[in-house]
């Protein structure tokens, strides 16, 4: 795998839609590059949704322990609790991911598909 800079010049609001030339393969990648604010927004949902998760996490575990210390719930009630403690979990994992990775710049579709290229941070 060989590795080229990208020129990044971000735009203070809005986005910006450069063409670069792979100095591998010579074609056309085309990229995006999003303003400052746009990607501090994006940043902010990225957390909120990792936040929301843990908030997730929280409520279904306090609710099985209430339903074990019931003794009273049926499984359906404690496998759904599960369930969203699960899914929580994921949102968790992912949101933080994203948000971690989020730096406005992502490689856009093109018309061209036989080759593979990547952004790497």
């Amino acid at each position: 795998m060989i590795t080229y800079p990208i020129p990044v010049d971000r735009p203070p609001r809005g986005v910006v839609r450069p063409v670069l030339v792979c100095g591998s393969c010579k074609k056309e990648v085309p990229y995006r590059i999003r303003g400052t604010l746009p990607t501090r927004v994006r940043r902010a949902l990225w957390l909120l949704l990792a936040l929301a998760g843990a908030t997730a996490i929280y409520f279904c575990v306090f609710r099985v322990d209430q339903t074990l210390e019931a003794l009273g719930g049926s499984s359906g009630m404690l496998m759904g609790d599960l369930a969203c403690a699960a899914a929580g979990l994921y949102a968790v994992i992912g949101g933080v991911s994203r948000w971690w990775r989020e730096d406005g710049v992502t490689i856009t579709k093109s018309k061209v598909k036989d080759y593979t290229h990547e952004v790497h941070r």
